[in-house]
């Protein structure tokens, strides 16, 4: 084949290469700094056309212009013949920066020094990445709500044993001490460090979503005006607090006590943050829609989205407080992170606001600079009737019960640990109660096999070695099928909302709820039972676990 042909098979093989690649190449002369050549995918991805390329300096063209270092680029570039950027913002004619991939190399071309230039758009790359990163955060967020919420599960019973015997027993002193104010004064002040104690590890349980809860089909708007009026009668008077409630806003599968909650967080939130001085709160009630949008959002929106794609119901808390910086901002939702002084803030209060919403399966979004205040955006899935069995206690029994005489009533009340026995062993004989009090639950068992008639009712605790709360209740209904059980733990978990009421279980008390609510619990169920003279019928038996406190 004669030169002339193969260079010109040559030629037509590089051109062809060349306005067929997927990459944008540029050629440009070393000696004037000019283009001479720009490829289509180039003119494409940039939107400047072949005239505006050719015969300009690199700097001249706009999708380099506003790159400072577009000069420096070609000389080091002249000097050393090669320059990559791994990651390079281009700006198209239409004002969107592209990242591209940018490598470039010098070489002779029939005596011309010539730069070439491939430049490579990342845009999937960079998303992919973010997406990635975005993954990675979740599930280091997801280990840390689970390792604390591990812990929490596993102090909550010791702990909660503790803050019950603490309460019970300045109950039981501060009705021994009434001659005595000094001596009251004091105690009260042990109840309120008690009270907070309590509050905290319900708080813990709550943001790691280890506390049960009740979701039902419900408005929202009579629970947002119920916040409200609390917080109204509650804050200070510089708190100025505006609601907005929209017309039409669909029901939600909600637990109204803990949305309730997430408003009181963040509205005290933003009261502390204005550090005394004068605030205006608004709280608004809409709908959004849940449109293509809403995908490139964290996780909880995408699954929003995928599941429902419409309507979602709004909840805004907007107030004109000091704001928060971008690095505030970041760790907000981080549990125990706090800007308020030592002893004056948990850092639990946003990480409960978050773990309400992702058990309610919605999102939140905060928005917030310096000095322009902070809005907080609560997002719901709009309610199904289909869903309502979803983490839901037994129905309850809502009959009010005829009071009978606690005096001289038989109780066995087993728990593992002594100073829980001889608290509420006290508590019920100041009532009348006769109570057989044990720490080991065989023994009891073995005690009420060898006269299953020797007691009325059953209490139990839950957490205990060798046998559970659950065990003891099924032990006790193979012995004697009418005798009641009710379970006292200071931590109600999924697992034992669930199997409580196949296992015999009629009543759940929160351990840790006040002496005299405790008292007044055990007296509703024996109630339920009926005067001790009188057989006890199993249809009037019902399951009715207790409102948590």
């Amino acid at each position: 084949m004669p030169a002339r042909d193969a260079l010109r098979i040559s030629e037509a093989r590089y051109r062809r290469l060349f306005e067929t690649a997927r990459d944008g190449i540029l050629l440009l002369n070393v000696d004037t700094a000019q283009i001479e050549d720009v490829n289509p995918y180039l003119i494409d991805l940039l939107g400047y056309s072949h005239t505006e390329f050719l015969g300009k300096k690199l700097w001249e063209v706009g999708a380099f212009a506003d790159i400072a270092q577009s000069k420096e680029m070609f000389v080091i570039i002249q000097e050393t013949g090669y320059l990559r950027y791994a990651d390079l913002p281009l700006k198209t004619k239409a004002g969107v920066k592209v990242p591209v991939e940018f490598v470039s190399n010098s070489y002779d071309c029939e005596g011309v020094k010539v730069i070439q230039c491939n430049i490579r758009n990342i845009t999937d790359r960079v998303r992919a990445e973010a997406l990635r990163i975005s993954l990675e955060e979740q599930l280091r967020e997801s280990q840390k709500m689970e390792a604390i919420g591990m812990l929490a599960g596993g102090i909550a019973h010791d702990f909660n044993n503790i803050i019950a015997t603490i309460l019970g027993n300045s109950d039981l002193a501060l009705a021994d001490t009434i001659s005595n104010p000094s001596a009251q004064r004091s105690i009260d002040e042990i109840r309120k460090a008690g009270r907070r104690a309590r509050d905290l590890v319900q708080q813990i349980l709550s943001f790691s979503r280890k506390q049960p809860m009740e979701r039902k089909l419900m408005a929202l708007k009579p629970v947002v005006e119920e916040s409200v009026r609390l917080m109204r009668a509650t804050f200070p008077a510089r708190v100025r607090i505006n609601l907005h409630c929209g017309a039409d806003v669909p029901d939600v599968m909600a637990d109204a006590t803990q949305i309730q909650q997430a408003l009181l967080n963040l509205a005290t939130n933003s009261m502390q943050a204005a550090q005394g001085g004068p605030l205006s709160i608004d709280i608004g009630l809409d709908t959004a829609m849940l449109d293509v949008s809403f995908r490139d959002q964290p996780h909880e929106f995408r699954a929003m989205h995928l599941s429902q794609p419409a309507r979602t119901v709004r909840l805004t808390v907007r107030d004109d407080g000091p704001g928060m910086d971008a690095q505030t901002l970041g760790r907000i939702f981080e549990p125990f992170f706090t800007t308020k002084p030592l002893g004056e803030g948990t850092g639990l209060g946003l990480p409960v606001v978050r773990g309400i919403l992702q058990a309610h399966e919605g999102a939140i979004t905060v928005a917030s600079q310096p000095g322009q205040g902070t809005t907080f955006t609560l997002y719901l899935p709009i309610g199904t009737v289909q869903t309502d069995a979803l983490n839901t206690p037994a129905s309850r029994d809502k009959a009010i019960m005829t009071p009978v005489s606690s005096v001289g009533r038989r109780l066995l009340y087993i728990d593992d640990d002594e100073s829980i026995v001889f608290l509420l062993k006290r508590l019920l004989e100041r009532r009348g109660y006769i109570v057989n009090g044990c720490v080991d639950a065989r023994a009891a068992i073995d005690q009420l096999r060898g006269d299953p008639y020797e007691f009325e009712l059953v209490l139990t605790d839950y957490n205990m070695p060798y046998l559970s709360g659950l065990d003891v209740a099924r032990a006790v209904r193979a012995i004697r099928k009418d005798l009641p059980v009710a379970i006292v733990s200071g931590f109600i978990d999924e697992h034992l909302l669930s199997q409580a009421k196949v296992s015999g279980v009629r009543e759940l008390i929160v351990k840790t709820i006040d002496s005299a609510e405790f008292v007044n619990a055990v007296d509703r169920l024996m109630s339920s039972i009926g005067p001790a003279s009188l057989p006890v019928l199993p249809e009037a038996r019902s399951f009715t676990p207790m409102d948590k406190a």
